[in-house]
């Protein structure tokens, strides 16, 4: 599978098609997402396609995926099963342009 055919917008993916973790944009908003099966993921609500520069984070403390933008808390999900452990590629920015 070609992981922009999902990921347009990669801020940073470790092995994200069968498990991993990654911070990208998906539909004009930061999402934090670990693959493991259980789909868990954080989801912002500032839309990013307004032609500026966002600082975008992604945190895990045990229990909670978060997810901020500009600062702001804009998402959180409860998910205690950890940042899985994979190898393969760490990837860190990617644009699939049209």
């Amino acid at each position: 599978m070609n992981i922009f055919q999902i990921l347009p917008e990669i801020i940073l993916i470790k092995n994200p098609v069968n498990t991993g973790y990654g911070l990208m944009v998906a539909s004009d908003v930061a999402l934090w997402r670990i693959v493991d099966g259980t789909g868990s993921q954080a989801t912002g609500t500032t839309v990013l396609t307004d032609n500026q520069w966002h600082f975008v984070v992604g945190t895990y403390d045990g229990s909670n995926l978060r997810v901020y933008t500009d600062g702001r808390l804009e998402g959180t999900t409860a998910y205690s099963s950890g940042i899985p452990n994979v190898g393969g590629d760490f990837t860190i920015g990617a644009y699939k342009d049209g």
